[in-house]
């Protein structure tokens, strides 16, 4: 059984005509730009090391079968680290490890235990995913901007309570 989800346009215009409210929506000259709906962890997230097993991130439109080895696609995401009592993001990204794709529900997974995510990720670290503008789905649509989703790892910083 096929299921389909509706587009996060056409949910916000049947929502204001719902509520009465007229809605102007320009799109950009290339039509409907991709939107990434769902990261895990989510933006804003506080996790345990053990939790980061997998880091994804969900589109509302079809990446293709390829995706997992798309260049195209994979030098589009990057994940950096900056430690706890840091000022700034390390420049180099670290390994996010193993990509897969699910279809049906446009979901790009990474096994982090195949990277090096797990050795980056101590208590008080604070993650940047950034899925780089450009990235293009299969039938073309692509990400208008930058999309970032920043993290943090729970637990006792190193040399905190001291």
């Amino acid at each position: 059984m096929s299921t389909s989800r509706p587009h996060p346009v056409l949910l916000l215009l049947l929502l204001a005509g719902a509520c009465g409210g007229r809605v102007e929506l320009e799109l950009p000259p290339e039509g409907v730009p991709l939107f990434v709906v769902d990261t895990f962890p989510a933006s804003g997230a506080t996790v345990e090391p053990a939790h980061l097993s997998r880091i994804s991130v969900t589109f509302d439109a079809d990446l293709g079968e390829d995706a997992p080895q798309n260049p195209k696609i994979l030098d589009k995401i990057r994940l950096q680290r900056r430690p706890a009592g840091e000022d700034a993001f390390d420049p180099n990204p670290v390994d996010l490890g193993l990509p897969g794709y699910h279809k049906p529900t446009h979901t790009l997974e990474f096994n982090t235990e195949l990277g090096g995510v797990g050795e980056a990720a101590t208590a008080g670290v604070h993650f940047r995913l950034t899925i780089g503008k450009g990235l293009e789905a299969k039938a073309g649509r692509s990400l208008a901007a930058d999309v970032h989703s920043l993290f943090w790892v729970g637990g006792e910083a190193p040399g905190a309570g001291n």
